[in-house]
């Protein structure tokens, strides 16, 4: 079973990040007509070996641990300066979460300055953490194994005890009846891969959003 889940797990991984960058092409205007038919041909493809894996999903995920980060309501306002940290060892998911997130942030027009920092495991998502206050957190559920993002959220919130309102879990697949049982009793905000990068925005702006409105 774990040799299963890790193998859904790095093609969750690489899925997300071709549908990503295939998105982001897609919405250029510089690119040629012909070459956007193969691009889009690439996410083509790209869905139907998500299918493949998500006829299984049932072996991996339960519904009860699949909140909908959009769903939850707004509260309070968007801040004018924002910092959000993304924290994952898979340099693909990475750096496009942290180019996705700050492009949106940007072009939103909602903030008037916008810091994305990028975070390659737990050590360096703690010193980041150290250094100022955070206002949303992207994590990857398998950061650092063995403890993985969780054991990060529980050591972020020695730092910062209300970051649990600002966090938002990134997971190819949770496997683990612990883990699982933890997000449910938690209520968190997790997004599965692939998830598509206006999906990842409003998680984002969501957990944003409820910092502001939080104590």
């Amino acid at each position: 079973m774990d040799r299963v889940a890790n193998l859904r797990h790095d093609v969750m991984n690489s899925l997300t990040v071709i549908l990503g960058y295939s998105k982001i092409l897609m919405g250029r205007r510089d690119i040629p007509a012909d070459c956007l038919k193969h691009i889009d041909r690439i996410q083509q493809e790209a869905f139907r070996c998500q299918k493949a894996f998500d006829d299984d999903k049932v072996e991996f995920e339960t519904t009860a641990v699949h909140p909908d980060p959009s769903s939850r309501p707004a509260v309070g306002v968007a801040p004018a300066s924002v910092k959000v940290m993304v924290v994952d060892d898979d340099n693909g998911i990475r750096n496009l979460a942290t180019e996705v997130i700050r492009t949106d942030l940007v072009d939103a027009g909602i903030h008037e300055a916008v810091t994305v920092l990028a975070a390659d495991s737990i050590s360096s998502a703690l010193a980041y953490a150290a250094a100022g206050r955070l206002d949303a957190v992207v994590i990857d559920m398998n950061v650092d194994r063995p403890g993985g993002g969780l054991a990060l959220a529980d050591r972020l919130a020695d730092i910062d005890p209300g970051i649990f309102d600002r966090l938002v879990f990134i997971s190819g697949g949770i496997s683990d009846p612990k883990t699982a049982k933890a997000v449910e009793q938690r209520r968190l905000r997790v997004l599965f891969k692939p998830f598509s990068n206006d999906q990842l925005c409003r998680a984002v702006g969501t957990a944003i959003r409820g910092q502001t409105g939080s104590i």
